[in-house]
């Protein structure tokens, strides 16, 4: 069975993260929902590139996409992309601030999917929008897999799988993800 995620050990994951967030401009901090980053700008941070070596060449990296998740917020269960032919396959996600409190939510597919009709549940305009490219879906045609604290436990997930995040906390999270081209697979 191919794995849905994979914990990674990160040595200096404090460090890395601190040096990720004081790359990132502070005005984003103000109810963003994500925003993409050249992966050139973080190069420079100690030990991340050895960490992210451990996977395939920093080179590799394609784009680094930071989410924001404001306080009680979540993210609908989706995939990203409509499949393995314009997917992100598996990213890198590293924890940033405040994930204590947040949980990723992995789910397997049962057979006959439907695709979610955003209309009948109440999203923001942001997100709809922003899963224009995603395949969203109802919770009765999954199963649970795990549910995964975002603290201080980097992960591998592979995002061609049905997945959510849940912020519980009261601050808002962020979690930086590492995306590669050529895309890796499970």
């Amino acid at each position: 069975m191919k794995p849905y995620f994979e914990y990674l050990e990160i040595k200096d994951l404090f460090e890395i993260s601190r040096g990720i967030l004081e790359l990132l401009p502070s005005e984003e901090y103000d109810k963003t929902f994500s925003k993409f980053h050249d992966p050139k700008i973080f190069k420079n941070i100690p030990g991340l590139i050895d960490v992210i070596e451990k996977i395939g060449p920093y080179e590799q990296v394609d784009s680094v996409y930071v989410i924001y998740q404001d306080p009680s917020g979540f993210i609908p269960l989706h995939i990203d992309g409509y499949g393995a032919e314009d997917g992100r396959g598996v990213v890198l996600n590293i924890p940033l601030q405040a994930c204590e409190h947040c949980f990723t939510r992995v789910y397997r597919k049962k057979e006959n999917l439907t695709k979610l009709n955003s209309e009948i549940i109440d999203l923001p305009d942001y997100l709809v929008q922003e899963e224009a490219n995603h395949l969203v879906f109802n919770l009765s045609d999954l199963e649970l897999v795990a549910e995964i604290c975002n603290k201080d436990q980097p992960m591998l997930l592979n995002t061609l799988e049905p997945h959510t995040s849940v912020n519980n906390g009261t601050n808002t999270q962020i979690l930086a993800s590492f995306w590669f081209n050529p895309l890796l697979l499970w």
